[in-house]
């Protein structure tokens, strides 16, 4: 069965950022799949994106052997119990069985990386969170408030969403853990118009626009290198394109730039994000990686 997966859809439900109340509950209940676990009896481990079953639940389908852009974080059931939705970290959905799909923010190039979903109890839309606490309703699903206009700082990030199934509303939990396991410093891929060449750690500059490198970072200095993210500052270049791409004039401004969620590929772990600023404007992304690991 191949997945209903992110349909890139312009229309999605945007949060306001009003913060919860300040207190998140001690724990919530998380139904969290057990993605790429092996069975017991099973020969090999699945591939990435798999889902298995154990019990009397039944696998309904997964992405497993498809192109993923970032690794699966969460699974939800429906409520007939006869489907599932799978997130993805850019905010992509993959729907299976009854499960319908609603829309996604795989388009939007968060700068956090989404770390859950849940379903509403009519199973007629869902709500993505993020690690920075902001919640995106899709279908039915109402918009009851985020901690988008108090986000969490890097230590104590929003780790996972639950839906009361009795009453309108929703839980955010917070950790004080990191939530990548520490391990070797990323690189980043700072030359994605040059298919081949290696990820870099702290390169001078980072190419944007991979398809003709009309837009890039340069003279980049970093603060910060490490095993979550990167911190520097430096120029965004782009070319004004007039009259033409080719006869164009690059012009640049300062700029600040944030790397973040490194993910395993198949050259090691890479940073997943990035986010600069220019005269108090932040654009953020998901940036190219190596295949990934899988």
């Amino acid at each position: 069965m191949k997945p209903r997966d992110e349909q890139r859809d312009e229309q999605r439900r945007r949060p306001n950022t009003r913060p919860v109340a300040s207190a998140l509950l001690a724990s919530v209940v998380m139904l969290l799949g057990l993605i790429a676990a092996v069975p017991a009896g099973a020969e090999g481990a699945p591939s990435a994106g798999s889902v298995s079953a154990f019990g009397a639940a039944r696998a309904m389908g997964s992405p497993a052997g498809a192109r993923l852009d970032a690794p699966i974080v969460g699974i939800a059931p429906a409520p007939s119990g006869k489907g599932y939705w799978l997130a993805g970290a850019d905010g992509g959905v993959f729907s299976f069985g009854d499960a319908a799909f609603f829309g996604s923010e795989a388009a939007s190039g968060m700068w956090a990386p989404f770390v859950g979903i849940a379903p509403t109890p009519t199973g007629k839309g869902y709500w993505l969170v993020n690690d920075g606490g902001q919640v995106f309703a899709f279908g039915a699903a109402r918009f009851y408030g985020s901690l988008g206009a108090s986000p969490q700082g890097p230590g104590t990030p929003v780790a996972a969403i639950a839906a009361d199934p009795s009453r309108p509303g929703y839980w955010l939990a917070t950790t004080d853990r990191a939530l990548v396991p520490s391990g070797p410093v990323p690189t980043v891929d700072a030359t994605c118009n040059a298919p081949g060449t290696a990820p870099a750690v702290e390169p001078s500059g980072i190419i944007l626009a991979c398809a003709d490198a009309n837009v890039y970072l340069d003279h980049l200095t970093w603060s910060t290198w490490g095993e979550s993210g990167a911190v520097g500052a430096g120029d965004y270049t782009h070319n004004l394109c007039q009259p033409t791409c080719a006869a164009g004039t690059f012009v640049s401004v300062p700029a600040t730039v944030r790397l973040g969620y490194p993910i395993e590929t198949a050259r090691g772990l890479e940073f997943a994000a990035l986010s600069f600023t220019t005269s108090g404007t932040t654009t953020s992304q998901v940036i190219v990686t190596s295949p990934y690991a899988g």
